[in-house]
């Protein structure tokens, strides 16, 4: 399933949304490193998850409807993408490519990419206190936003299951504890932060336990894909180890199924379905 073909109005959209954005930023050293970092092979695969948690609870499900997330899900993308230069950096992962160019740290030095990373981070929570890019959502909401996203990616979320993926080789902590730290919990926010803008308290709960069943899924996912690939690093935590190939798919459609079964009531759940198709077709 081809996410741009599906979903392509809304990802140019975003995409559109997201260049305005990073056009305000007046740093001429940086400006090329965060036009590189953000653009590229991108699926959009986390915004599109807001965009669909949103559309569930939503009346209105136009595209001028949607836009309304635009500014929570370019923070989303903006954390996603640090998350990525960093990792990809020579003391964790030391990958080279990313979203089909050389890493960010490849194309400009270790210390910018850093840099870069840092400033992406800061400018998703930045997103926040700006009034003018956000249609008709309150500060009030956007504060809970914020502590959505940033309770997913702090020292309880994303930071602290890279720092377990880091340890793996000394400290061996259970493999579903990492995915759901290091993977699952940015892509729950994602959810929470989509079904809390258009259904409020009751998109807030449902979509958090829907992400999580999600991101858990996403990254067995990831983990078989490394192990058919070939791309598996030494002492990296993975699914296919732990519990042998058929198992972790298994295990990966369990989780799906469960997290379709969440939304199969709802009147506007063809975006979310479609998104739980993508990730049955990656690697399953």
């Amino acid at each position: 399933m081809d996410l741009k073909q599906l979903f392509g109005e809304r990802i140019k959209s975003f995409d559109d949304f997201l260049r305005s954005y990073i056009s305000r930023i007046d740093s001429p050293f940086l400006k090329e490193g965060i036009e590189y970092a953000l653009f590229g092979d991108c699926k959009r695969f986390r915004p599109l998850l807001v965009f669909a948690s949103y559309e569930l609870f939503a009346s209105d499900t136009s595209i001028n409807s949607i836009k309304k997330t635009f500014p929570f899900a370019a923070a989303v993308e903006m954390v996603h993408t640090y998350s990525l230069i960093h990792d990809d950096l020579p003391s964790m992962d030391n990958a080279d490519m990313r979203r089909g160019k050389p890493s960010v740290h490849k194309k400009f030095g270790e210390g910018i990419a850093v840099l870069l990373g840092d400033g992406l981070l800061t400018e998703a929570f930045r997103a926040f206190s700006i009034d003018d890019i956000w249609d008709g959502v309150s500060r009030t909401k956007r504060l809970v936003l914020s502590g959505i996203l940033a309770s997913a990616i702090g020292f309880e979320g994303m930071v602290e299951g890279q720092a377990m993926d880091i340890l793996y080789g000394k400290i061996k902590s259970p493999v579903e504890k990492i995915a759901e730290k290091k993977t699952a919990m940015l892509i729950s926010a994602s959810c929470e932060g989509g079904g809390y803008i258009s259904g409020g308290k009751r998109g807030k709960n449902l979509m958090r336990r829907f992400g999580l069943l999600l991101g858990r899924a996403f990254q067995i996912i990831d983990d078989i894909k490394d192990h058919l690939s070939g791309e598996k690093r030494k002492d990296e935590p993975s699914f296919v180890e732990v519990f042998g190939m058929e198992r972790a798919k298994e295990i990966a459609l369990e989780l799906l199924k469960k997290g379709e079964e969440m939304v199969s009531g709802f009147r506007n759940r063809d975006s979310i379905m479609n998104l739980i198709k993508f990730l049955r077709d990656e690697g399953i």
